[in-house]
């Protein structure tokens, strides 16, 4: 017995519909000779069905499905799309093999479902490299709803703990988004969410420039309507499942940013810092502008190959990033948390 050309490892179950003894029977073979298998038979489109249904009871997967267009009872087209109309069957990729040359027959068959034809006479030196490519598209499409189903369910963990986070009594009493304690809480689940799929994890410290001058100068009442407002850009900034911010202490706020890589997280910081400024709230003792304004220092861990990703690295890289930011006032700057070098100021 042959093999499927490398390409594939384990078994590959494809279903001929074909109503001809000859046709199947020369299918069947070039398919065996190829390495594919197990294989299923039907000669009509309601046998077909009848054995899809056969199999989904029993739990078995196929791969494939080869239909012909001219079958007895209901022709490939029919049954290619009820097939399609079927939850149970709808992902299979159905080929149609066909001595059909009219273009209404092959839209038709397409309409309904199917990903490509085969026409008749199959050479079948080219039959084991053309299923090869359908079952690689079957692979790619099927990784990638895995993929997309896994993504959903982790967004879906992460919106439940910020439901969760709305019942604790972590929230910061004046600016009303989470506070230190809270936000340490899930920094560490989020680095544990970071290692365990892969992803980015960006952290931003923002300080809200020389706010001791401006407590001097306007009281501690309108210091803390700053505070809130300030926390307001904040919270309408960390929308996605994946955001977080908190008021870490006094005039310092921080953000953690779940998939999001440096870029992402440096152009976040430099809209957050716009925004800020654009409220345009009065800071008359201010050296850098007459407006409220902040530094941001950012830092991201990307999936490291040691599997770590520290809170407390990543807050000491982002504090020195700060430090840097303040330095200028009014800026962004970066800490590569690897190298722990300074990327740059914004």
């Amino acid at each position: 017995m042959g093999t499927n050309q490398g390409e594939f490892m384990g078994p590959t179950h494809i279903l001929i519909v074909e109503d001809e003894a000859d046709q199947r029977l020369f299918l069947h073979e070039a398919l065996t000779h190829a390495g594919f298998g197990p294989l299923y038979e039907a000669a009509s489109g309601s046998d077909a069905l009848k054995l899809l249904s056969q199999l989904a009871e029993q739990q078995q997967p196929l791969d494939l499905i080869l239909m012909d267009i001219m079958l007895p009872d209901m022709d490939g087209v029919e049954a290619c799309r009820r097939i399609k109309q079927d939850r149970r069957f709808s992902d299979i990729p159905v080929v149609f093999v066909t001595a059909q040359r009219e273009l209404s027959w092959l839209n038709s068959a397409l309409d309904a479902g199917g990903i490509e034809y085969l026409k008749k006479p199959i050479n079948p030196l080219e039959l084991a490299p053309r299923i090869n490519a359908f079952l690689r598209l079957k692979r790619e499409t099927d990784y990638h709803r895995q993929e997309e189903a896994r993504m959903a369910a982790r967004i879906a963990e992460l919106a439940e703990l910020n439901r969760e986070l709305e019942t604790l009594s972590y929230q910061d009493g004046l600016t009303a988004i989470p506070n230190r304690r809270s936000f340490d809480d899930l920094l560490e689940r989020f680095c544990r969410y970071a290692v365990r799929d892969r992803l980015p994890l960006s952290l931003l410290m923002i300080d809200i420039d020389h706010f001791k001058l401006y407590n001097d100068t306007y009281g501690h009442l309108q210091g803390d309507q700053c505070l809130k407002q300030v926390a307001g850009i904040l919270r309408e900034m960390a929308r996605r499942p994946g955001d977080i911010c908190a008021r870490f202490g006094g005039e310092e706020f921080v953000m953690a940013l779940l998939n999001t890589d440096q870029m992402g997280a440096s152009q976040v910081a430099e809209l957050l810092r716009q925004r800020i400024e654009s409220l345009h709230l009065p800071h008359a003792a201010s050296p850098v502008s007459a407006w409220v304004t902040v530094s941001v220092g950012t830092t991201t861990c990307e999936y490291p190959l040691s599997g770590e990703c520290l809170p407390a690295e990543l807050l000491a890289a982002a504090d020195r990033a700060l430090y840097q930011a303040k330095k200028h006032r009014n800026k962004i700057a970066c800490v590569n948390l690897q190298t722990s070098v300074e990327e740059g100021i914004l």
